[in-house]
């Protein structure tokens, strides 16, 4: 038992130097990736940066960090009110459609629509700040009670 105790610290002071380096790393390669990148890429790398880090890990909105939207149940339910649901025709625009598809749509899958619809629009560069807060912002209208987009989403 003793010999474990005596190893602790030195596993330890191992484990807190490959966090360093590995952190290291992180910082060079990030440093790497902006000199490299034309400086919009690596704006639009920051501001969907979150979303993707939450997606992909915790599955929480950015928009309400309460919700947990990133699952296979809120992504099917979009996916046949979308899919199943089809509006077909020119009499209406694609946002007006997407909101009678999400008409009476649960929380988690009103939430998980609007930052679909942020990542969506930060790849074309003529799309607008303004023009995709309000798609993002149209999306929104259909939760009650209302969310305010954070600040990180709205640049």
């Amino acid at each position: 038992m003793y010999a474990l105790r005596e190893r602790a610290p030195a596993e330890d002071a191992v484990k807190r130097k490959k966090q360093m380096a590995n952190e290291q790393f992180d910082n060079d390669v990030d440093e790497a990736a902006a000199s490299s990148r034309p400086a919009p890429d690596m704006e639009i790398a920051r501001e969907v940066g979150e979303v993707i880090t939450h997606m992909l890990g915790d599955g929480r909105s950015v928009i309400d960090p309460n919700a947990t939207i990133w699952t296979a149940e809120a992504a099917e339910e979009l996916r046949s009110r979308i899919a199943d649901n089809p509006i077909l025709g020119s009499g209406q625009g694609q946002w007006d459609k997407l909101d009678q598809q999400l008409k009476g749509a649960p929380r988690e899958v009103v939430l998980l629509a609007a930052e679909i619809v942020f990542l969506r629009e930060h790849p074309p560069t003529s799309v607008l700040p303004e023009t995709r807060r309000a798609h993002v912002d149209g999306v929104l209208s259909r939760i009650d009670p209302p969310v305010t987009i954070p600040a990180q989403m709205s640049r």
